[in-house]
């Protein structure tokens, strides 16, 4: 958006956009760095779950059974997986500085957590595979793997230990396309729009719930 259009190698491809989707966190940071859009909606919200092989074999009910010599974890990487800090914030509530060193440091060193680089494709990849036993992911994740058929089960996070992400879109104050924009906005708090993101495990963002609405 910086450079004013899409640069692939020596291709580039002039194109502004009219919305930007993110975490809310990030549109109220740019927001605040230099005043750009004109209108907000936070439209879904998302939470941690565990994702595990269909029976869960190792008996995994909590992110506490992730520090277990015995369970073999496929970890986001935090030096590029942005998922990996609200998860390191579920070890600290769940089980304090031991679970995180224990996932983080102690099962790194013995092979035991497998660091990914893209944790959606390869967290289902390995515990099909039988690398990994159990994976931290957003909960959408796993319960798509169970909606095209994978042998994959959720393990549900309890909310005192679970962390959480809003999604919010934006309409650029100079869109071309302003009209396309709202419509696009207005479409993803509609009721269809709603349905859609109910249906793949997503949750109302906190101002919809609430009854609330979008932010200008």
């Amino acid at each position: 958006m910086e450079q004013g259009g899409l640069i692939v190698g020596n291709l580039r491809i002039n194109i502004r956009p009219d919305v930007y989707t993110a975490g809310s966190g990030r549109i109220e940071r740019m927001q605040k760095e230099r005043p750009q859009f004109k209108r907000t909606v936070d439209y879904a919200r998302n939470r941690l779950a565990v994702m595990v092989r269909k029976g869960n074999p190792k008996n995994v009910r909590s992110l506490e059974d992730l520090g277990r010599p015995d369970v073999r974890v496929s970890m986001p990487n935090p030096q590029w997986e942005g998922i990996a800090t609200p998860i390191e914030a579920a070890y600290m509530a769940a089980g304090g500085r031991e679970l995180v060193n224990a996932v983080m440091e102690t099962k790194v060193k013995d092979g035991t957590t497998c660091l990914t680089h893209i944790h959606h494709r390869q967290t289902p990849l390995r515990i099909l595979a039988g690398e990994s036993d159990a994976g931290p992911v957003w909960y959408t994740e796993s319960r798509f793997q169970e909606t095209i058929g994978h042998p994959i089960e959720t393990i549900e996070i309890p909310d005192r230990h679970n962390q959480s992400v809003t999604y919010a879109a934006a309409s650029f104050s100079d869109a071309p396309h302003p009209e396309a924009a709202d419509a696009f906005l207005n479409f993803l708090m509609s009721d269809k729009g709603q349905s859609i993101y109910r249906k793949y495990g997503f949750e109302p963002p906190p101002a919809a719930a609430s009854g609330g609405g979008g932010r200008d």
